[in-house]
């Protein structure tokens, strides 16, 4: 995905009239607000759907500490 994304990056930063920029952290708020909403609503309506959340849930917080280290490190040692 990352080789994908770094093509198609790179074929649009030549044309002027596009910008590359980050979401807003007020959309990135809002829409992780919704998701979870939704996720949540979702997980309410079944058994099964309620223990694949909680077990997503669980694996996000037990990762999340991880990858915030990791990934800051990979792009720190490359000069990104």
């Amino acid at each position: 995905m990352e080789r994908l994304n770094a093509q198609a990056w790179a074929a649009r930063v030549g044309d002027a009239k596009v910008t590359l920029a980050a979401f807003p952290e007020d959309l990135i708020g809002a829409a992780r607000k919704q998701a979870a909403d939704v996720l949540g609503e979702l997980a309410g309506k079944n058994d099964a759907t309620a223990k694949v959340h909680a077990s997503y849930l669980a694996f996000r917080e037990r990762t999340a500490p991880w990858s915030r280290i990791s990934i800051e490190s990979v792009l720190r040692a490359r000069g990104a």
